[in-house]
């Protein structure tokens, strides 16, 4: 995985983000990902629902399935994402301002302000946002099914 991540990305750093990747598809936790985890993972993306999406896009942020995502959880995804785009990406990001966009990003999911994103809270925010709708419909394009 690392390698196709570096082909695509020659600019980036890709350890944190497949890193992230791999804890999501290795369903059962054992280091490994074999090809029921893989097609699984590919199929969920490529033909799941948008319930299933958001599932698995939900473990990415919190993939031992605690039940809450914490702020350093959702800083350290933000970095490892922009961290793939390189240095050379435009806008680059200082660390300040990755702390705002999580901030920013913290403070829409956080319902009820509990220091913490619950799943709940994470699904109904998916759900109602145009936006986030828009982007998990823009997968529909870039892996048909």
């Amino acid at each position: 995985m690392r390698e196709k991540f570096a082909e695509l990305f020659p600019h980036g750093d890709i350890e944190h983000y497949s890193d992230l990747l791999f804890e999501t598809f290795d369903n059962d936790g054992n280091g490994t990902i074999n090809f029921q985890e893989f097609v699984k993972a590919l199929s969920i993306l490529c033909r799941g629902t948008l319930d299933e999406k958001l599932d698995w896009l939900y473990k990415l942020y919190d993939p031992k399935e605690k039940g809450e995502v914490t702020w350093d959880r959702l800083f350290y995804v933000i970095t490892s994402m922009d961290d793939l785009m390189g240095k050379h990406a435009r806008p680059h990001h200082t660390r300040e301002q990755k702390c705002e966009l999580t901030n920013q990003v913290f403070a829409k999911f956080d319902v009820g302000k509990k220091g913490r994103i619950t799943k709940k809270d994470f699904l109904h925010i998916c759900k109602t946002d145009r936006t986030i709708l828009n982007s998990i419909s823009a997968l529909y394009t870039l892996l048909p099914g």
